[in-house]
């Protein structure tokens, strides 16, 4: 388990990473966890355990880090056509890869993560893209995984 002051430590430091790659962070408990292309603004929900915001900054830096605007991808008013299986799961599989980008990321920036917390954390939330994959029902992904 990480200490408050490693992962206090830990979010400043990917802060830094991103102003340094063009990208503004916007705390709050009124947002969305997400990375916006359009205006390079990363949103990250304030209301979970500091340990679980670094673990979703992560991984909205692995989207940063892969190119992947999720406004767009899971963007639920697109036309109908962005809404089949076959897209579901490019969007599931954007997910994953960053999962990966963000503890590829952690590990870039000499950040010690707690892994298995944090695949914990990842599998949570992972579980409900996958049902939403097979399923395409977008209830299911109203709630965060730590919230």
């Amino acid at each position: 388990m990480m200490r408050k002051t490693q992962v206090t430590r830990a979010i400043k430091r990917v802060d830094r990473w991103l102003r340094l790659s063009g990208w503004d962070v916007v705390r709050s408990a009124n947002v969305v966890d997400m990375a916006d292309f359009d205006s390079c603004i990363l949103y990250n929900k304030k209301t979970r355990s500091d340990e679980c915001m670094l673990y979703s900054l992560l991984h909205e830096c692995g989207h940063v880090i892969d190119g992947e605007d999720a406004v767009s991808r899971i963007s639920f008013t697109e036309p109908k056509k962005k809404k089949t299986r076959k897209w579901r799961v490019a969007v599931v599989v954007g997910e994953m890869r960053a999962w990966d980008s963000g503890a590829r990321l952690a590990s870039a920036l000499r950040i010690k993560i707690d892994r298995e917390k944090f695949d914990t954390y990842r599998a949570r939330y992972l579980g409900k893209y996958f049902y939403w994959g097979a399923l395409g029902d977008k209830s299911l992904l109203k709630s965060g995984y730590c919230d």
